[in-house]
């Protein structure tokens, strides 16, 4: 009999069975290893998880227990298993906001077909003007206080002794911001430049408190510009080996600690990294322009977790800018609050003197509509302030502006 010459499936364990799946899965196209690369950013019970932080897989086609809740188009979903699928062919979508997916071509990603309905394709069988369904406003965070890597470097015999934060908290998280957005971490520690005095020194009392490190502010002979000057070794090697940290400017990155962090210690975060950003005199734009691709990226779907939608353009050969503008920038706006007194001030001209607010209602309708409706508009030869005669008759004004809204 063939059992009694061949091991059959019920001769073997679960694990096995795996393995022996995991073996032969580069040659099924309809396999398990529909993989995306290490950096893809997974929401889970534990806040913004990168995907290859699950495991320290390095031989592929492993398999092991996985006990993560993640959240997935249906809701919360409990995932059993992590496999490492090694060096696999990849194909990477860009999308119009400027979101990006680098998977293997059997990954499917959901799309609206022809009839407007979401069905599942796969990414070597994506084409230019697919409509790509982007899942927004999860609000997906990890625990306040999250347990931080403890220090693995030595103090040298004449270096100063300061101490680590054993927990995250909203004051460490601004801090992180400040140094990703104005800050550099040089041989000999962390300089953070600024013309606000009061800032740096708000900063200075930050780096006190969390690590008993008195630091100093100077000022550029050259310009208005100062800077905070933290010297200490301990602290670079912390930020840089325990936090995951990159230096220089092309290199950083949001650290996984603020990834998983709780609600308010993202925002914290998001108002030091915004020092760097940008408001439009009017108050319409909001934007951050960063020399790391990987950074806005990052960014990008932090925002779009939190409910806001933010489009990504290269605008040098090594810069990205990210902006917000309509209904999105309301949402930035009471989700952060910004520092600067004069970003607020900006902020507040934009919606003045309107009767209804600003909306961006391109998020809502595929570009084709929108490009039709834009079409129209330019088509017609008589603008629709003419068509309601608001300048002859106030009581026209209402029913313009009800017209324009919609």
């Amino acid at each position: 009999h063939i059992r009694h010459t061949f091991v059959v499936a019920q001769d073997i364990t679960a694990e096995e069975h795996v393995r022996m799946q995991a073996a032969m899965q580069a040659f099924v196209d309809n396999s398990l290893s529909k993989c995306v690369i290490g950096d893809t950013l997974i929401l889970s019970d534990n806040g913004l998880v990168p995907i290859a932080s699950l495991h320290d897989f390095r031989l592929p086609d492993q398999f092991a227990p996985l006990d993560l809740a993640v959240r997935t188009s249906r809701g919360r979903e409990k995932a059993d298993l992590f496999y490492y699928g090694g060096h696999r062919e990849t194909r990477k979508v860009t999308l119009e906001y400027g979101f990006g997916l680098e998977a293997t071509p059997n990954h499917r990603i959901h799309v609206l077909d022809e009839s407007g309905k979401v069905t599942f394709r796969r990414l070597d069988e994506l084409k230019t003007g697919d409509l790509v369904v982007l899942y927004a406003g999860q609000r997906v965070f990890g625990k306040a206080g999250g347990a931080l890597p403890t220090f693995s470097g030595e103090f040298r015999t004449n270096s100063n002794r300061i101490r680590f934060p054993q927990r995250m908290s909203e004051d460490l998280a601004f801090f992180l911001g400040a140094v990703t957005a104005e800050g550099a971490i040089t041989i000999n520690g962390v300089n953070i430049s600024s013309i606000d005095q009061s800032l740096l020194e708000d900063l200075q009392q930050i780096a006190a408190q969390q690590f008993d490190l008195r630091g100093y502010i100077a000022r550029d002979s050259r310009n208005d510009v100062r800077y905070l000057q933290l010297n200490s070794r301990a602290l670079r090697h912390w930020l840089l080996n325990d936090l995951g940290l990159l230096a220089g400017a092309e290199n950083k990155i949001i650290p996984d600690c603020i990834l998983r962090a709780s609600e308010d210690e993202q925002t914290a975060f998001l108002r030091g990294l915004f020092l760097d950003a940008y408001m439009a005199q009017n108050g319409k734009l909001f934007g951050i322009t960063l020399a790391s691709r990987r950074l806005i990226a990052q960014l990008q779907v932090l925002l779009l977790n939190a409910g806001v939608l933010a489009t990504v353009r290269q605008t040098a050969d090594r810069a990205w800018t990210l902006t917000v503008h309509g209904g999105d920038l309301d949402i930035l706006s009471d989700w952060i609050a910004f520092v600067e007194v004069w970003k607020n001030e900006r902020l507040a001209r934009r919606n003045l003197n309107r009767l209804q607010k600003m909306r961006n209602y391109s998020r809502l309708l595929p570009v084709e509509v929108t490009n039709a409706l834009q079409e129209m508009r330019e088509s017609v030869p008589v603008s629709l302030r003419a068509a309601y005669a608001v300048d002859e008759q106030a009581s026209e004004r209402k029913s313009y502006q009800r017209a324009r809204v919609n």
